[in-house]
């Protein structure tokens, strides 16, 4: 990972979770960085708490579900 890479993902990473403030209008903090696009690219990424990342409700948790 280059300098660059680390730095904006540090950046994201101090935001709050992109589906609780525009959702709920809420800053939810500590967020986990999601890579949005496959391939991975460090560039296209989102900031999203624990449960919209992992979570029953978050991105990963409904993949588990429809499968």
């Amino acid at each position: 990972m280059t300098k660059a890479t680390e730095n904006h993902m540090d950046r994201v990473a101090q935001l709050p979770c992109i589906v609780c403030f525009y959702k709920m209008g809420i800053e939810t903090r500590p967020v986990e960085v999601h890579h949005v696009s496959v391939p991975a690219d460090d560039c296209a990424v989102a900031p999203l708490c624990v449960e919209h990342h992992r979570g029953a409700t978050g991105v990963h948790g409904l993949q588990r579900r429809t499968r």
